[in-house]
């Protein structure tokens, strides 16, 4: 039963690894800023539509690593529930 809790919290760390290892930088200003301030930029005239198209591709992206990881604490969340709380560091 122990190596089983133990396969499901080395699943779910590799799982929030993942999802924290893809987050975009925060240094560059959230996703949502840089969508808005491409699609100001486009209706002035100073940049393309592929910008805009770019940064509204990497806010989707950015909203599913988003959901991804609150999928992973609340799977964390249940298997704490039912007794594996001790076997997550």
């Amino acid at each position: 039963m122990q190596n089983a809790f133990r396969e499901v919290r080395d699943a779910l760390v590799a799982q929030l690894k993942r999802a924290s290892a893809s987050t975009p930088s925060a240094s560059r200003g959230s996703p949502h800023d840089r969508s808005a301030v491409a699609r100001l930029r486009y209706e002035n005239g100073l940049s393309s539509q592929l910008e805009v198209l770019d940064a509204e591709r990497n806010l989707l992206a950015a909203s599913r690593t988003g959901r991804r990881a609150a999928r992973t604490a609340r799977a964390i969340a249940t298997f704490q529930g039912v007794g594996g709380s001790g076997l997550i560091a």
